[in-house]
């Protein structure tokens, strides 16, 4: 029921953005054209010198003064009408815009980075959609999308993976030997055969080893070399991700730091946003 009150909210939420860009264009189109109405009823005053010739000019004029408003008001009515329309079944763009709005009101963004804002918004990445002019090259796009995709494949498999970490306080006790290391964090003591192959120099466990990537789960279906080099990855230890992420920092004069925050937002907003559009289908 809340979840539903909600969307009823969002739903009936006024778009004040548009409702003051329509009013200013309408004010704006009513400003100019009544000040030239008014400068063809002077012209027409002056030069007209029978009364009732002028009156059947002013007649006119204020005819198409009437249509005017008229127009106006039905213009006013289709793009209210439009903009329902949008919010009901808004596109992969609008939708984008509007997430990314509500990941990063709450950022504090400098000059340069809500410039980004405003341009990634016009194309946005990670969607699909081709665009002339992007702020984020298809090449660098290509590289990050392969470096978000694996941030997401770690995350939603950290309770299933195991090691792939140098061994902590906490992973390596007093009298542990490889057997009950690999029992206690693989779940089997025939693990320990990993330990060893990948700690060769060593003879006996301690911390600072090594705890290779192992499948235990049986479900995914990967190598420890696959789901490594998706590891390094996803904690940006990646040369190619890094030198993308320090060029597009350079390009917008924005430190790595504040770059990574606004690409994890874009990201977060198209993945935000794609789920809606599949949801729809």
């Amino acid at each position: 029921m809340g979840k539903t009150l909600d969307k009823i909210k969002e739903f009936l939420k006024p778009d004040w953005r548009g409702l003051y860009q329509s009013v200013l264009q309408n004010l704006l189109w009513v400003g100019i054209s009544t000040i030239g109405l008014i400068v063809v009823g002077f012209w027409l005053w002056i030069h007209s010198l029978d009364p009732l010739e002028f009156r059947a000019r002013m007649s006119q004029a204020f005819d198409a003064l009437l249509y005017f408003f008229m127009a106006v008001g039905m213009g006013t009515i289709l793009y209210a009408f439009w903009s329902l329309w949008l919010r009901i079944r808004p596109t992969p763009t609008l939708l984008f815009s509007y997430h990314l709005d509500r990941i990063t009101k709450d950022k504090s963004i400098s000059g340069l980075g809500l410039s980004f804002i405003r341009e990634i918004k016009k194309s946005p990445p990670f969607l699909g959609i081709h665009v002339k002019n992007p702020i984020i090259s298809s090449t660098h796009e290509k590289v990050l999308a392969v470096y978000y995709r694996a941030v997401d494949f770690e995350n939603k498999n950290r309770k299933i993976i195991r090691g792939g970490h140098p061994a902590e306080d906490e992973d390596v006790e007093q009298g542990d030997t490889w057997d009950t290391i690999a029992k206690r964090i693989y779940g089997d003591s025939k693990f320990a055969k990993n330990l060893k192959d990948e700690n060769k120099p060593l003879q006996n466990p301690n911390k600072g080893i090594w705890l290779p990537f192992i499948d235990i789960s049986g479900t995914l279906k990967m190598t420890p070399n696959s789901i490594r080099d998706i590891f390094f990855t996803a904690y940006r230890w990646d040369d190619e991700t890094k030198e993308t992420v320090r060029l597009l920092a350079d390009q917008l004069n924005l430190t790595k730091g504040e770059m990574w925050d606004l690409l994890d937002s874009t990201y977060d907003a198209a993945r935000a946003t794609l789920s809606k559009v599949r949801g729809k289908k």
